[in-house]
């Protein structure tokens, strides 16, 4: 899914956007899927330097 959103709004709505209720159980990328870094906190909020997120869910055996 695409969305674009304003600078300020919180990392965990934009996912909630996406249709994720429990984002607990998602690893989440910050840039592309080759360079990008897995986001250890998703408490911060979108920036004007933030790129794609890609959304990969955890799996647990």
């Amino acid at each position: 899914m695409t969305l674009k959103v304003p600078v300020g709004v919180p990392i965990r709505e934009v996912i909630r956007q996406c249709g994720v209720d429990n984002v607990d159980d998602y690893a989440v990328i910050d840039g592309g899927p080759m360079m990008g870094r897995v986001m250890n906190s998703l408490d911060g909020y979108v920036t004007k330097k933030a790129r794609a997120m890609y959304c990969l869910k955890r799996i647990t055996f």
